[in-house]
C-alpha cells in the first residue's frame, strides 16, 4: 500500500535528524514547567530522548500508521514514570517536539507529523501509566505461567524449570507449551521490568532462565521429517529480544524444515550471505520496536532487489505488526503471524508456498 506523503515526511525526519534533535533539546532546555518536572537520570533516557520520539515518529508516518506511534507513546509514558518522572514530562516533551517539527518542516509534511504526535498526546491524556498483567486470565496456561514466573523471580530456577518440564510430559506437547505459557512469561517479564516491579538484573536472570528451559524443552521435542524446505529466521539489526524467534524455528523443525536461527541483531551482510549460501524458501523476520521496522522495509527491498533470491518469501513477525493489521503488506512482505504454529501454516499456505 502506497504512503508517499508519509513516506517522503519520513525521509525528511531522518535527513534533518540532528538538527531537530538540537532544537527540541533547546525546548527542552528553556520550558521552566519541564526543567521543574525531570527528575534527575531521566533526561536521555529513551522514553525521553528526542531522537527516540523522532525514530518511532517516522517509522509510524512511513507505514501510514499513526497507531504504531500511539503505541509507543503509551509504552513511553509506562516507562518514563517507572523511572519516577511525573505525568507530564512526557507530555511536555513531545510537546516540544511538536512545536519544532511544526516550524522547521515544509508545512504539509509538518502538518502530517503534527497530526500524528498529537494523536500520541491524545492517547496519553487517557492510557492508564500501570498497564494490566499478561497473565491475569482464568486458564490452565495463566495460572501454570504464574506459577512459573513466580518460582522464578523468587529465585528458585530448578522449581521453574521442574514445573514446565513436567507440564510437558504430562501433555506430551512442547510447543503449546512454548506458546501458552512461556512466550506469554517472557511477555510478562518485560512487563514487570517496564512498570518498575523488577530490576533489570532480575529480568535479564528470568529471561536467560526461560531461554535455557526452552533449548532443553526443543532438545527433548523430535524434528520432523524433512521436507526438502528451509527457513532462515532471525531478528532485525537492533532487535535483541530473540527468545521469540527461536521458538519460531524451532516449530518449522519440527514440521520438517531445515531451519537456521540468525538469533538477535541480525546486519544485513550476515543475512544476505546466509540467504546466498544455500536455497532458501522462507525468511521469517522478527522485530518488537517500532523504529526498527526501517530495517524491515531495508532487508525487504534487499531480497526483492537481488535476482538471486527471487524465490525467497518472506514472512514478518512481532509487536508492530500484531497491533496493526495490515501493516505487514505496507512493508512488502508475502505474509505474517502472530505466533510460531501460525508461522509454519502460513509458509505452507499456496500464498507463501515457494516458486518450483
Amino acid at each position: 500500500m502506497s504512503n508517499p506523503a508519509g513516506a517522503y515526511c519520513a525521509r525528511l525526519i531522518y535527513r534533518r535528524r540532528q538538527e531537530l534533535i538540537d532544537r527540541i533539546a533547546s525546548r527542552q532546555g528553556r520550558d521552566p514547567l519541564l526543567a521543574s518536572l525531570t527528575v534527575p537520570g531521566t533526561r536521555g533516557h529513551d522514553a525521553d530522548d528526542p531522537g527516540t520520539h523522532l525514530s518511532h515518529l517516522a517509522e509510524a508516518l512511513a507505514a501510514g500508521r499513526s497507531e504504531l506511534f500511539e503505541r509507543y507513546a503509551a509504552w513511553a509514558h509506562v516507562l518514563i514514570t517507572r523511572v519516577g518522572a511525573r505525568d507530564h514530562q512526557l507530555t511536555r516533551t513531545l510537546e516540544a517536539v511538536r512545536d519544532v517539527i511544526e516550524h522547521r518542516l515544509p508545512s504539509e509534511a509538518g502538518g502530517l507529523a503534527t497530526q500524528y504526535l498529537s494523536r500520541g498526546l491524545d492517547l496519553l491524556r487517557t492510557e492508564p501509566a500501570d498497564p494490566q498483567s499478561l497473565l491475569d486470565g482464568s486458564t490452565s496456561s495463566a495460572g501454570l505461567a504464574r506459577r512459573y514466573l513466580g518460582a522464578l523471580l523468587s529465585g528458585d530456577r530448578e522449581s521453574a524449570a521442574r514445573l514446565m518440564h513436567d507440564a510437558a510430559a504430562r501433555a506430551g506437547d512442547s510447543e503449546a507449551l512454548l506458546e501458552g505459557v512461556l512466550r506469554p512469561a517472557l511477555g510478562e517479564i518485560g512487563l514487570l521490568w517496564q512498570t518498575g516491579k523488577i530490576n533489570v538484573a532480575k529480568a535479564h536472570h528470568a529471561t536467560e532462565s526461560t531461554r535455557l528451559l526452552i533449548g532443553q524443552l526443543r532438545s527433548a521435542s523430535e524434528a520432523g521429517r524433512p521436507n526438502g524446505r528451509r527457513v532462515v529466521a532471525c531478528c532485525v539489526g537492533g532487535e535483541l529480544h530473540e527468545i521469540g524467534v527461536r521458538i519460531v524455528a524451532d516449530a518449522f523443525e519440527r514440521a520438517g524444515w531445515d531451519a537456521v536461527c540468525l538469533g538477535a541483531n541480525t546486519g544485513l551482510a550476515r543475512l544476505g550471505a546466509e540467504l546466498r549460501r544455500e536455497r532458501t524458501d522462507v525468511l521469517a523476520l522478527s522485530v518488537t520496536i517500532t523504529a526498527n521496522l526501517r530495517q524491515v522495509r531495508r532487508i525487504i527491498e534487499e531480497v526483492r532487489e537481488a535476482e538471486a533470491l527471487a524465490d525467497v518469501r518472506i514472512v514478518v513477525g512481532g509487536q508492530p505488526f500484531e497491533a496493526t493489521p495490515g501493516l505487514w503488506r505496507s512493508l512488502g512482505a508475502d505474509g505474517t503471524a502472530a505466533d510460531a504454529s501460525e508461522a509454519v501454516r502460513v509458509c505452507e499456505s499456496q500464498a507463501v508456498a515457494p516458486v518450483t
